[in-house]
């Protein structure tokens, strides 16, 4: 009788935290979290300011030439400890003529490009769809 009872106890613990688990889930909202982080940064902020303002993305992609006879060639890397020493050498250097682009995305469907020039600042905002669709 003890089991059972343990069993059932274990079973409502269990139910009542999945229950609890997939509430929170459903009160995410990508499409705000997308609209609240496109409306704390504007076209000119710095690269540090839109860190600063949304956090870090997800990903990050430098746009190099290997020569000037070549196409941009794009390198997308995950988003590491040292990347943002990485970014600040790479502007001082001059490594990122033709800019990059910090991905922020909240789920498959939400999320923007943020999209900075040589000198860091940001250029323009493209959400991921209008990205793929230009492809």
């Amino acid at each position: 009788m003890k089991r059972i009872i343990v069993v059932i106890a274990v079973a409502g613990a269990a139910a009542a935290l999945l229950y609890s688990m997939l509430d929170s889930e459903a009160k995410i909202d990508p499409a705000a979290q997308t609209a609240e982080a496109r409306a704390k940064i504007a076209v000119g902020d710095s690269w540090t300011d839109v860190i600063d303002a949304i956090g870090t993305p997800s990903r990050w992609r430098d746009e190099m030439t290997p020569n000037p006879d070549a196409h941009p060639v794009r390198g997308e890397e995950r988003w590491e400890e040292g990347t943002l020493q990485l970014i600040q050498s790479g502007i001082e250097r001059g490594e990122y003529r033709l800019g990059f682009a910090f991905h922020y995305r909240y789920s498959n469907h939400s999320g923007f490009t943020a999209n900075f020039g040589g000198d860091g600042h940001l250029s323009n905002i493209r959400d991921h769809i209008s990205e793929l669709l230009d492809q």
